[in-house]
């Protein structure tokens, strides 16, 4: 379950239901199953990442490394017009110091020759399966493809463990335009898992939200404004939810 707030106070609640189902629903989690090796890609896409391996090395993001991780995440929202989630840097850094109480990992890619972190996951493992929950690439260096890299050095480090039964990274983007998940689909044999979202929202906040959805059409013409944007978006979520 997911909670959208403002200020630390909860305004609606999403879930989901049907996951993975053969209905084609308007919202989805891009997830890759069974064992991984790099000889089930595609030649074009092994000679690419045996190339990104020698431009760049894989390894777990350490303690003293978080102004570089952040400075990569700054580098990466300078592509997003709209994006109205940025988060600051004692955000990104309570999360990162806290990761082991949350089981959770961070993996960079970095340049061999300036050892600057270019591209990050934050991940997290849980029972059965295991999430990239946040993939960050600094523009400068999409040349290297080192997200080709390490994506291959993550899915190879997990896919193969047993109680591992799927890997999943990242759901529809509501905020943001984005062609990574056709890249992931197409590259390393991610799928589209439909399913059904739901949403609960404050009492105070429902009325709010059926007036507005009257005028979303228009509203989107009036998307270049950040509280605008941030709106539309939930209105995106309701109009998914009742379909």
């Amino acid at each position: 379950m997911t909670k959208n707030q403002v200020g630390g106070y909860p305004l609606l609640a999403r879930w989901i239901s049907d996951f993975d189902c053969e209905l084609a629903t308007q919202f989805w989690y891009i997830i890759r199953t069974g064992s991984y090796e790099i000889e089930q890609l595609s030649k074009s896409t092994r000679k690419h990442i045996r190339q990104a391996f020698k431009k760049c090395y894989v390894r777990k993001i350490e303690d003293n490394e978080i102004e570089k991780m952040y400075s990569c995440y700054q580098a990466a929202y300078k592509r997003y017009e709209k994006a109205d989630n940025f988060r600051s840097f004692e955000s990104i850094k309570d999360e990162f110091l806290n990761r082991k109480n949350k089981n959770m990992f961070y993996y960079g890619a970095f340049e061999l020759e300036t050892n600057s972190l270019i591209v990050f996951f934050i991940c997290t493992c849980y029972q059965e399966y295991f999430e990239i929950n946040m993939s960050k690439f600094n523009p400068e260096y999409m040349a290297l493809r080192p997200s080709d890299a390490l994506y291959d050095f993550v899915l190879n480090l997990w896919m193969n463990k047993p109680e591992i039964k799927y890997i999943s990274s990242d759901s529809r983007s509501l905020n943001h335009e984005t062609n990574v998940q056709e890249y992931k689909i197409n590259t390393f044999g991610f799928h589209k898992a439909y399913c059904k979202m739901h949403i609960q929202y404050r009492p105070c906040i429902y009325p709010i939200v059926k007036i507005l959805y009257r005028f979303r059409h228009l509203l989107k013409r009036l998307d270049g404004n950040k509280l605008i944007h941030a709106i539309n978006t939930v209105l995106q979520m309701e109009e998914i939810a009742r379909m």
